[in-house]
């Protein structure tokens, strides 16, 4: 369904995608296909994701380890020699089974309390990844660029505000530091508008219906067709 048909829409996104992985897929694509007049960035809530890697695109750069990498490196080892002795000895096979039976698990860690600095670090991850995406689209002449803040019910979280000041703070830095080319379109205030329709368009805290999608739809394309160059002539 779509809600403007006098747009040709290139979707790119994919379950999970972080910023990491949607900026090699803009390098890739933007390369081999025709240069969008306009690019839509909304990869704001996979950040986390990062959280969780050992390695990632801009760690040279930022020299950085988060929190959870180390413990993930362990139980990484623990698997692959899970793995190794389950083909090779038939008494680790049983204990295993007995372990299974009798409701104790391997998977009982804890993950760490996430730090203020894994959260700036990741929010600067975001920040460079959508930087260089910047930079790609105006060396390929693309006309303009929209930092899109999609609408969820964690944002107002308490745990969740320091990460969404910074994200708020650098996106609006962006706006303000490429004037006329990169805009944003921010639905993160419509949870106070659709509060009676909550359970409607949201399946849980990020995660849409298809009432939520149209809904979210027809936003972005009244703030675009509202703030774009391009579609003054209509």
């Amino acid at each position: 369904m779509k809600v403007n048909n006098r747009i040709k829409i290139e979707n790119f996104a994919f379950n999970g995608a972080d910023s990491d992985r949607l900026l090699s897929v803009l390098n890739i694509n933007i390369e081999k296909k025709k240069v969008p007049d306009v690019i839509f960035w909304a990869s704001k809530f996979n950040m986390y994701n990062i959280l969780n890697k050992s390695e990632y695109r801009n760690k040279k750069i930022m020299n950085y380890d988060f929190v959870n990498t180390e413990k993930n490196k362990f139980f990484f080892n623990i698997k692959q020699l899970d793995k190794t002795l389950k083909s090779y000895l038939l008494f680790y096979n049983l204990f295993d089974a007995i372990i299974f039976r009798i409701g104790l698990t391997r998977n009982t860690a804890i993950k760490k309390e996430i730090s203020n600095k894994d959260i700036e670090m990741m929010v600067k991850n975001f920040e460079i990844n959508t930087n260089n995406a910047i930079e790609i689209a105006k060396i390929k002449n693309v006309k303009e660029f929209y930092l899109i803040s999609l609408f969820t019910k964690i944002n107002f979280r308490t745990e969740n505000n320091y990460q969404f000041d910074l994200y708020k703070s650098f996106i609006e830095k962006a706006k303000k530091d490429n004037v006329g080319f990169v805009k944003v379109i921010d639905l993160e205030s419509d949870m106070n508008l659709i509060e009676e329709k909550e359970d409607l368009y949201l399946c849980n805290g990020i995660h849409q219906y298809l009432d939520g999608n149209v809904y979210q739809a027809k936003r972005i394309n009244e703030i675009f067709k509202r703030t774009s160059s391009l579609t003054k002539k209509d």
